[in-house]
C-alpha cells in the first residue's frame, strides 16, 4: 500500500475553507444566476448592426467543421458527440453576441 504525503497546513486550511465555502452555497440555496440573466438568455434578441453577419460567419464557420468531422471521422457515437458540440458552440457563441452586447 502507497504511504501518503502529508498535506501542507495552508492546503489543509484551504480544502477546509472550499467545503465550508460549498457546504454554505448548498444550505442556502445560492445561485450564481440571477433572475435578469434567466431573462435575457430567453428572449428573443434582434440583431443589430453588425450582429447578423457574424451570427452567420459563426453558423458558416460551424457548418464547415461539421462537415469536416462527417466526412473524416466514422459514424459514430463519437462522431454523433463531435458534431453535437460544434452545434452547442456555435449556438453559445451567438449568444455571446446577442446577450453580451445587450
Amino acid at each position: 500500500m502507497p504511504r501518503q504525503r502529508k498535506q501542507s497546513p495552508e492546503l489543509e486550511r484551504a480544502v477546509e475553507q472550499l467545503a465550508m465555502l460549498i457546504d454554505s452555497v448548498r444550505s442556502e440555496n445560492i445561485s450564481l444566476v440571477t433572475d435578469a440573466q434567466i431573462d435575457s438568455w430567453f428572449k428573443y434578441h434582434a440583431p443589430k448592426g453588425t450582429q447578423g453577419e457574424r451570427y452567420e460567419l459563426i453558423r458558416s464557420a460551424g457548418k464547415a467543421l461539421a462537415r469536416v468531422i462527417l466526412c473524416n471521422t466514422p459514424p459514430g457515437p463519437d462522431q454523433n458527440a463531435a458534431i453535437r458540440k460544434v452545434r452547442e458552440t456555435v449556438a453559445t457563441a451567438n449568444a455571446a453576441i446577442a446577450c453580451g452586447e445587450a
